[in-house]
């Protein structure tokens, strides 16, 4: 993403913001990778998972260098457009696949759980996104969304109780260190 929306002219990169995407990465990676820890059947499903998360990744960045190309971006309207179209793909999905009767079968709080998932993780985050993009930029808003396993694996360690690995330690240094970068810059 950063090196395309800087070929595109969307926005420039200097020292500080190269060493803070290094950092970002790296520690990305070091939190969230531990796929040679697993045996064969959870490793392939592993790195399924990262194939999958990595297309994710990839129409995710599409999708914000298209949206720094329009002239007049409102959040309001990137947002509500961006729910229309993912709500209009998802009952496509659900329909076509016939999960539509698996939803309806589940558990009260399990609806209840799923409502609050797509509100917080999509609607509430892109609206914060699309914002974070128009103030800040492509590139710094890209290094501070890589915080996000940092939240996650605090809030797995306090409430699901998952074991702590001292490798996580170094990538929430580097990854906090890239946040510093970013700030500086």
């Amino acid at each position: 993403v950063t090196f395309i929306s800087v070929a595109l002219g969307l926005e420039r990169l200097n020292f500080l913001l190269m060493a803070a995407i290094l950092l970002a990465t790296a520690g990305f990676m070091t939190i969230t990778f531990h796929v040679r820890k697993l045996d064969n059947l959870n490793r392939w499903r592993t790195i399924k998972c990262i194939a999958f998360a990595l297309a994710a990744a990839l129409c995710w960045s599409a999708g914000d260098i298209l949206v720094l190309r329009v002239k007049h971006m409102n959040p309001f309207s990137i947002t509500f457009v961006s729910l229309l179209l993912s709500w209009l793909l998802y009952l496509i999905f659900i329909i076509s696949s016939r999960k539509q009767v698996f939803l309806l079968r589940m558990p009260s709080l399990d609806r209840k759980r799923y409502l609050l998932h797509g509100m917080f993780s999509l609607a509430l985050a892109y609206f914060i996104l699309n914002l974070s993009l128009i103030k800040i930029g492509l590139i710094k808003t890209n290094i501070v969304t890589h915080l996000w396993p940092v939240i996650a694996s605090i809030i797995g360690y306090v409430y699901y109780k998952e074991k702590f690995l001292i490798s996580k330690v170094f990538g929430f240094i580097m990854l906090a260190a890239s946040f510093i970068l970013t700030a500086l810059s």
